[in-house]
């Protein structure tokens, strides 16, 4: 009885040490100053997060190529003048207004403890044969991001930010372009993306069921 006594005492000690050993790991780890790049335009949007000099791409997911069969040697092309980088335009927006004002709220709170390495937003207001709409919407889109520009300069975490707002009178549609550069402990970012994700969510249900209502 004594010896099984003191393997159950070894066992429990063991078993201590483990899990104090994954709960320091886990304290490690969220407590690690990780970085979050989101980017959005034309192309969609794209986002990396990463810690330790490594990067993970989030979105878009890559697609597993299939094994092409390999080719004849041909002879080396001719070298071609390299094409200048073109300037990316924005995408519709349309779509991702709805997940906005969650996305801001998730951010509110924890606003002051997330450096904003780089911020560029460009915004080009348009509305499809109507030229006071398009007016309208150029004049709300100066008007919120005057707003959002003294909140920028008077945070001491804000390094870079950009606002470029436009108006196409000939557009059909709304353009946005966005760039952001965040760095904060992990446990930061876990804490947005689930007051973030949980209010997304319910919105994308109720559009889905109105969706659903409409078709039928």
């Amino acid at each position: 009885m004594a010896v099984l006594m003191t393997i159950l005492k070894v066992l429990g000690i063991i078993l201590l040490c483990v899990l104090g050993l994954l709960l320091l790991v886990l304290l490690i780890l969220l407590f690690t100053r990780a970085e979050v790049i989101f980017r959005f335009d034309e192309d969609g949007a794209v986002l990396k997060a990463g810690a330790w000099g490594y990067k993970y791409s989030i979105l878009p997911r890559k697609k597993k190529k299939p094994k092409e069969k390999p080719k004849p040697q041909q002879k080396p092309p001719e070298e071609e003048k390299p094409e200048e980088k073109k300037e990316k335009k924005g995408g519709d927006v349309r779509r991702y207004l709805k997940y906005l004002s969650p996305a801001l709220d998730a951010l509110k709170g924890s606003i002051n403890s997330i450096f904003l390495k780089r911020i560029e937003v460009c915004f080009t207001a348009a509305k499809e044969d109507d030229p006071a709409g398009t007016a309208m919407m150029y004049g709300s889109a100066w008007a919120a991001a005057g707003t959002l520009i003294p909140l920028l300069e008077n945070n001491a975490n804000v390094k870079k930010y950009r606002f470029r707002i436009d108006a196409d009178f000939d557009g059909t549609k709304p353009l946005l372009s966005v760039y952001l550069h965040l760095v904060a402990p992990l446990w930061r970012f876990f804490a947005v993306g689930l007051r973030f994700g949980w209010k997304a969510l319910i919105i994308t249900i109720k559009s889905k069921l109105e969706e659903k209502r409409n078709r039928s």
